[in-house]
């Protein structure tokens, strides 16, 4: 992942999960979730959206002031206290 560190982007490897937990903080690693962000039994699968054209999400979801959404290119996108990660590619990017 790599991390708004100081106005830079900084690269951290193998995180495990990506939280937003703080307004001060960026999106930042979490090492000790252990599967806290799954649901017992699995997360579902998240509801798909009747987009209007291309560019809108394809899938969404809102949770406690969270949201996140999956576009028609792939890109998976979060926000939540004014801050986020997306990923596009094999490294995620939080802001």
């Amino acid at each position: 992942m790599n991390v708004l560190y100081a106005g830079m982007q900084a690269s951290v490897p193998n995180v495990p999960a990506i939280i937003i937990d703080s307004t001060m903080l960026p999106a930042h690693p979490q090492w000790n979730s252990n599967g806290s962000h799954t649901v017992p039994g699995g997360n579902p699968p998240l509801p798909r959206i009747a987009s209007a054209n291309y560019h809108d999400p394809q899938y969404s979801v809102t949770y406690a002031g969270a949201n996140c959404q999956i576009t028609y290119q792939g890109a998976a996108v979060c926000t939540s206290m004014g801050h986020g990660f997306s990923q596009w590619g094999p490294v995620p990017q939080g802001y």
